[in-house]
C-alpha cells in the first residue's frame, strides 16, 4: 500500500468523534407514574390525585390516612419526607426538604406548610407557616415555585 494513503487512513481513524449540533436536544421525559400509599394508621385511606408541575404531567395517586409530608430529597439532616418530588425538579423550584403535610381530619383533606424556606402558596395566596387550609378539588398549591395541583378529592359530606 503506498505510504501516502495508509498516513490518510491512520489520520481518519485518530480523528475525534464530532457530535451532532443538535446532540445537546432531547425530548424531556414525564416522570414516571407513581402510587404511594402511607398508611400510619388503621384510618381510611383518603386517595388523591396529585400533577406536578407545569405543562404535561402524569398523574401521581396518593393515599393519605392521617399525615403525609412531600418534599425533596433524602440526602441531609432530618427525616426524609415521605413524598419525594425530587424527580420533578424540586431543588430547583425551591422546595424544602420537609416543605407541607396533607393532613385527613374530618373527612376532609387539609395542606400545613412545615415552616418552608420559601413558602407556599394555595390558589395563589400565600399560607401562614404551621396553619392548617382545607384543600379542595382543582385547587393549585405552589411549593416554592413547584405547582401541585390538587384533584380527584371526594366531595365533602
Amino acid at each position: 500500500m503506498n505510504r501516502r494513503y495508509q498516513a490518510a487512513e491512520e489520520s481518519i481513524v485518530s480523528m475525534p468523534t464530532v457530535k451532532s449540533p443538535l446532540s445537546f436536544w432531547r425530548r424531556p421525559q414525564p416522570p414516571p407514574v407513581a402510587t404511594t400509599v402511607v398508611a400510619r394508621s388503621a384510618g381510611p385511606v383518603l386517595q388523591v390525585v396529585l400533577h406536578v408541575g407545569d405543562g404535561p404531567s402524569r398523574p401521581l395517586a396518593v393515599g393519605v390516612s392521617q399525615r403525609l409530608v412531600l418534599g425533596r430529597g433524602k440526602d441531609g439532616d432530618g427525616e426524609p419526607p415521605d413524598l419525594d418530588l425530587s424527580g420533578f425538579g424540586a431543588q430547583n423550584f425551591g422546595v424544602s426538604r420537609r416543605h407541607v403535610a396533607l393532613v385527613q381530619q374530618d373527612g376532609g383533606l387539609y395542606v400545613e406548610d412545615l415552616n418552608s424556606s420559601n413558602g407556599t402558596r394555595l390558589n395563589g395566596l400565600p399560607l401562614a407557616r404551621g396553619g392548617r387550609y382545607r384543600l379542595r378539588n382543582n385547587d393549585e398549591l405552589e411549593l416554592g415555585s413547584l405547582r401541585v395541583l390538587v384533584r380527584a378529592l371526594p366531595k365533602p359530606r
